[in-house]
């Protein structure tokens, strides 16, 4: 029976042999420096991608096009450029397309903004929404940079904020880390208050300064509870399913963890005090990590926001170093890495050898 970590398929004038290495990561990219100017940061603290969501094919063998080599889409980077009071965005590959945001409590202005998500649907090429922290509020804007929305205002009542530093979009709903009133408010695409939960505590379903969210496919909300040094899961009505992370520099365990991305069935941390990204299942399992103290490619320096595209990309707002890092994840098994591989393809035929890279059965979600 043919298996999806590997197989080897008889051709007609050939052998085709797939394979693929688990939980791997590879240095890709990095694009950013210290400063003011465009394609510059200042201790950017979000990031995220308009293309997140792989797809399963509808076949055993079924890739994202008709083309068995062809490659999933890679969308856009939106980084939230803290320091710089403005959102820039980029191609996957570091282009500098658009920025937009002056320092200002007006329309289109914004205040230290710490998280940034896009929602798409098949309307709009995507809405951004940016937790405009020091403005304590949200503030979404077309992906053009165009206002669309704005609500929020200090305060603890509902549908105010105070500090909120994260925030996550899923279909028609926004979830919003406000870290300093220890709570996840969840609104709906236009800002209208619909529910929340979290109280100031450690036991489950309460926070300490949660910095992080985000909400997968399946609709679970996953939290990144900062000052309790976990993750914590819960429906998308707050109803608590599962926790796990401790403090420390064990795998598994965090140091004032502030960044989290939940694609494909994996769920990745930005474990900023210990200057790594870990990954694990939908429930917490610890599958890998990587990164030390540095500014070195693959090092970090207090990572604060990490983000995965459709194509297995990992997007890491460097945050201490200015700057975005690119990852490709190397993956087998279920969930992701069952759809979402990148993936060996050697073609022999006759004397000659071909090699391809094929990411296999990603494509983008609506």
């Amino acid at each position: 029976m043919q298996t999806r970590s590997s197989w080897t398929a008889l051709a007609s004038f050939g052998l085709l042999v797939w394979a693929g290495a688990a939980g791997a990561q590879t240095f890709e990219t990095t694009w950013g420096a210290f400063g003011t100017l465009a394609g510059q940061f200042r201790a950017p603290r979000g990031a995220t991608v308009d293309i997140d969501e792989p797809t399963k094919p509808t076949g055993p063998d079924a890739g994202p096009g008709t083309d068995c080599c062809s490659l999933p889409p890679t969308g856009n980077v939106y980084v939230a450029d803290t320091d710089n009071n403005r959102i820039q965005k980029f191609d996957h590959n570091g282009l500098f397309l658009l920025q937009w945001g002056t320092l200002g409590s007006g329309t289109g202005q914004l205040n230290h903004p710490e998280g940034v998500a896009v929602r798409r649907n098949a309307a709009t090429a995507g809405v951004v929404y940016v937790a405009d922290t020091g403005n304590n509020r949200v503030h979404a804007f077309l992906s053009n940079g165009a206002n669309f929305v704005v609500f929020g205002s200090l305060g603890a009542a509902n549908g105010q904020f105070n500090s909120p530093q994260g925030i996550a979009a899923r279909a028609n709903d926004i979830y919003v880390a406000d870290t300093n009133n220890n709570r996840i408010q969840r609104f709906d695409s236009l800002g209208t208050f619909v529910s929340t939960w979290g109280t100031f505590g450690n036991a489950n379903g309460q926070f300490n300064l949660p910095q992080g969210v985000a909400v997968d496919a399946s609709g679970f909300v996953y939290v990144i509870d900062t000052g309790n040094n976990r993750v914590q899961r819960f429906t998308n009505t707050g109803v608590f399913q599962n926790a796990w992370g401790t403090a420390g520099a064990l795998t598994g365990q965090f140091n004032a963890p502030e960044g989290i991305s939940a694609v494909g069935g994996s769920v990745f941390v930005a474990d900023t005090g210990n200057n790594r990204i870990q990954r694990f299942n939908a429930t917490g399992t610890f599958i890998s990590a990587w990164g030390t103290a540095g500014a070195s490619n693959g090092q970090f320096q207090g990572p604060a926001s990490v983000a995965v595209n459709s194509a297995s990309e990992v997007f890491v707002a460097d945050t201490g170093n200015h700057r975005i890092q690119r990852f490709s994840l190397f993956l087998t098994g279920p969930t992701l890495g069952e759809w979402g591989t990148i993936a060996l393809l050697v073609l022999i035929v006759g004397a000659g050898v071909m090699v391809f890279r094929r990411r296999q059965g990603v494509t983008a979600a609506s």
